[in-house]
């Protein structure tokens, strides 16, 4: 009964806070930006303008697709194909902009990967997707950060920029020594039981750096369509904001990386209002693969997965 109490106040407490940040966005919106700027920003975007952002942003939706398939099959779950995990990831991102609870996408991946395997593997499958889509995220910003310490006024003298890509390369290899080692690491932990073929990791971690290049890019082209900051200074600054993603606080699809791609385009000269602009763009796009996860799953399952997911949410 006590712990009954403590999740309730929690999710209390949670809500609250989403409500409170929503609105603290929404004042310092409403007193500090001016929306017709935004709007005339939203209309200067030409339609292949944003085809081509949908068309890259769907491309690493897929990469990341394969990344868990590969991460799943690793783990000895084979029972998967990439339709399924790519429904069920647009079907995370409904749960995560719909649902009023905390539930989110991720606890929706455990609780489809529950039949297919035991508890403790579907935690430690979702939870290594995530954790290798942030190594590699970082790897990504690290490849395109030298482009924006300038701007910092942090001066990087030619002579050290063969240094620096090494020092990115040790760190990339590095991380992926490490993935190969977790098998070992599982068995410190007493996890030695858990099953993990290395190589399927490795190639995931490198599909998933190639899709967090591809989503960085789609939103470059956005940016580059109306400013004229180069495309590796806006994919630094996108990467940068995307890291932020690992703060889980958002409601109806607004992050926290959204406010961080408005403050980090400052570094760039960009206009707020066009940043704002972009992440219209972006959230409209995160409402579209929801609503095709939604319908997919309608059309796959039907409404009793859905009913048993609000259910469940709502305990």
């Amino acid at each position: 009964m006590l712990t009954l109490r403590q999740n309730k106040h929690t999710k209390l407490a949670l809500q609250l806070l989403k409500w409170g940040v929503l609105i603290l966005i929404g004042i310092i919106a409403v007193t500090t930006l001016d929306f017709s700027s935004v709007i005339q920003n939203l209309r200067a975007f030409q339609f292949s303008t944003v085809l081509i952002f949908f068309l890259l942003a769907s491309a690493a939706t897929l990469f990341y697709a394969v990344r868990w398939l590969l991460i799943a099959g690793s783990m000895g779950i084979l029972q998967l194909n990439l339709l399924f995990v790519l429904r069920l990831n647009l079907l995370s991102e409904f749960v995560s902009i719909v649902l009023p609870s905390y539930l989110g996408g991720d606890g929706l991946r455990l609780l489809r990967l529950r039949p297919y395997t035991t508890n403790r593997n579907a935690a430690m499958c979702v939870l290594i997707d995530r954790l290798v889509g942030l190594f590699t995220l970082g790897i990504a910003t690290l490849i395109c950060l030298p482009s924006i310490l300038p701007l910092l006024n942090i001066s990087i003298e030619p002579q050290i920029i063969p240094y620096i890509a090494i020092g990115v390369g040790v760190v990339t290899v590095a991380g992926l020594l490490l993935i190969r080692q977790i098998p070992r690491l599982l068995l410190a932990f007493g996890l030695g039981d858990l099953h993990f073929d290395v190589k399927p990791l490795l190639i995931a971690a490198l599909l998933s750096l190639v899709g967090h290049m591809i989503y960085a890019s789609a939103y470059a082209v956005l940016f580059l369509s109306l400013t004229d900051a180069t495309p590796v200074q806006v994919m630094a600054i996108t990467l940068l904001a995307l890291l932020t993603r690992s703060i889980p606080v958002s409601f109806l699809g607004v992050e926290v990386s959204d406010g961080s791609l408005v403050v980090l385009g400052q570094l760039l000269n960009i206009d707020p209002t066009l940043s704002l602009a972009v992440v219209a763009v972006v959230l409209s796009s995160r409402y579209v693969f929801a609503l095709i996860g939604f319908a997919w799953e309608l059309m796959t399952d039907g409404l009793g997965f859905l009913a048993n997911v609000s259910r469940k949410s709502a305990a």
